[in-house]
């Protein structure tokens, strides 16, 4: 309610754009299993896959969690953030091939990118002034952070009576803004509550999801640099 009541005041915030998806969320190669690497590696080469959307181009192309991805095309990765930059520069239908370390064997994985729409931000309209009036440009008073999807911050999953759970989140949505969602009824209910809010963010449901198969208590996630879903 509170974006489409944003998008009525600033209207020209409101158009989408098309982005290139992977649809991966990738972080840094641990230290331990960064030192078992083979030597033939670059020295820091390499990035896991944490996550892999399903439905995704990742996920179609058999790309799994826990794989390393050692280059996207002539190019070999070093981090998450070089991953993400290489997907945007990309067109969406593009094919794009990925060598993987998976079980200690390299592969070349090919993937064709998919699309998916983010809002754009647009020029402000410039409002007329009277005159001798200073022109100061009107700046919109919120921009998308870089990185915007990287932001789940907790998950509470409390016991009620009988087999009935309360399930709260809290993250940021794509404009830094902090959001909160409880979730109560049975886990199965409360997956099925999930898998209908079209509000949360892919990788948001992700992480809930998978919380909801684990004992219940508080389960904080502080991302390294976790890029987000639409990789």
């Amino acid at each position: 309610m509170l974006l489409f009541a944003v998008l009525l005041a600033f209207p020209w915030l409101a158009s989408a754009k098309t982005v290139p998806f992977l649809g991966v969320i990738a972080k840094p190669v641990p230290p331990e299993v960064a030192s078992q690497l083979p030597s033939s590696l670059s020295p820091g080469q390499g990035v896991l896959v944490a996550e892999v959307i399903p439905d995704s181009p990742a996920a179609k192309a058999g790309l799994k969690p826990y794989d390393i991805l050692l280059s996207f095309d002539d190019q070999k990765l070093f981090s998450p953030r070089q991953l993400r930059e290489l997907v945007q520069r990309s067109q969406p239908g593009q094919e794009v091939k990925l060598k993987v370390l998976r079980q200690g064997q390299i592969q070349t994985i090919t993937v064709t990118l998919g699309e998916q729409e983010v809002l754009a931000e647009q020029p402000a309209p410039v409002p007329e002034y009277r005159l001798f009036q200073p022109y100061r440009p009107i700046v919109p008073w919120f921009r998308p952070r870089e990185g915007f999807w990287e932001s789940f911050i907790a998950f509470h999953l409390e016991k009620l009576e009988g087999n009935r759970y309360k399930a709260t989140v809290e993250y940021l949505d794509r404009y830094g803004r902090k959001r909160h969602r409880e979730f109560v009824g049975t886990r199965a209910q409360i997956r099925e509550q999930i898998l209908k809010d079209k509000d949360l963010p892919p990788g948001e449901r992700l992480q809930i999801l998978r919380a909801l198969n684990m004992e219940e208590g508080l389960f904080l996630w502080t991302p390294l640099e976790v890029e987000s879903p639409n990789l």
